[in-house]
């Protein structure tokens, strides 16, 4: 589905292609693919101290490289390409100075973006709240292979760094590009390890719930996880009707389209961990037990 489709189906309103949209484009030495479960949780803890952790309004639809995340009355569009954020990058770099950030820029090889979708041109208030809520989502989106933050709104690049982190934080994400900053330096205190969303946090601890009701199932009764499956050459999280379990490795079919994978279609055998299912769910007498992922997307608890 296209960006623009997406956007009709789930907003419900056409974008002005003649009005760019406010961005901030993390610049990457390499690609990094974007699952909705990173996604998610992304946004789950770039904005949970904006909303509060019992917030449910924020939700995230798509599939890579484009996602929609809507909040409320206020819509983001989050992108992830492999590919150079501009066509010729040596080209585009004589523009750039200091030559510190010249070199961060034509080192990157991909890119990802947040971009402001609704409203398109905030005022008062609402700017800073909506500014607010792009710099948090940008600086979680940050990562060791982040070498330059751009926005093509003001024509400004700067070089990734903690403290440009620190300042996405901030009141005015914009104040990243004002004053120079040191490149980063890798801490040498190993990073805190990514904890699970809420969603996929639940399923995992209800694992025994899903194997006692497969263990006692009736002819005819359908359960299915959502894990990360592989093709040989890329990784792609489906549904998969589950047919067998013995310990921790669940055998069964593809349930979904795949989306990225080229070698596997729906209704192929593939296998999974118990350890990687991000979601479960099963029908009970008419009663759909699980889909904690699809609940949160659809807006449900």
């Amino acid at each position: 589905m296209s960006l623009m489709n997406l956007m009709n189906k789930v907003l419900g309103f056409q974008a002005n292609p003649e009005k760019p949209l406010i961005s901030l484009v993390l610049l990457l030495d390499r690609p990094r693919e974007l699952h909705d479960d990173k996604v998610q949780h992304a946004v789950w803890e770039a904005w949970r101290r904006h909303y509060g952790p019992a917030d449910e309004a924020s939700t995230v639809v798509g599939e890579q490289p484009t996602y929609v995340v809507s909040s409320r009355d206020r819509s983001f569009v989050v992108n992830s390409y492999s590919t150079p954020y501009v066509k010729d990058v040596q080209r585009a770099a004589k523009s750039i100075e200091p030559d510190l950030v010249r070199q961060a820029f034509l080192r990157h090889k991909a890119w990802i973006s947040v971009d402001l979708l609704r409203p398109q041109i905030p005022e008062g208030k609402e700017f800073v709240e909506c500014m607010g809520l792009l710099g948090k989502l940008a600086a979680e989106l940050i990562d060791e292979d982040c070498v330059a933050l751009t926005s093509p709104h003001t024509n400004q690049t700067q070089v990734c760094s903690p403290a440009i982190r620190e300042k996405l934080l901030g009141t005015n994400p914009f104040d990243a590009f004002r004053e120079p900053v040191k490149p980063a330096v890798k801490s040498a205190v190993p990073d805190a390890p990514l904890q699970p969303p809420p969603s996929v946090a639940e399923a995992q601890r209800r694992w025994p719930e899903f194997m006692q009701a497969f263990g006692s199932r009736k002819s005819g009764q359908l359960f299915s996880v959502r894990a990360n499956v592989t093709d040989g050459r890329r990784q792609e999280m489906v549904w998969i009707r589950v047919q067998t379990i013995r310990g921790a490795d669940i055998s069964g079919l593809i349930d979904n389209h795949p989306a990225r994978l080229t070698e596997l279609k729906q209704g192929d055998r593939v296998s999974a961990k118990a350890g990687e299912v991000s979601d479960w769910m099963y029908v009970d007498r008419g009663n759909l037990v699980g889909g904690f992922t699809e609940r949160l997307i659809a807006g449900h608890s």
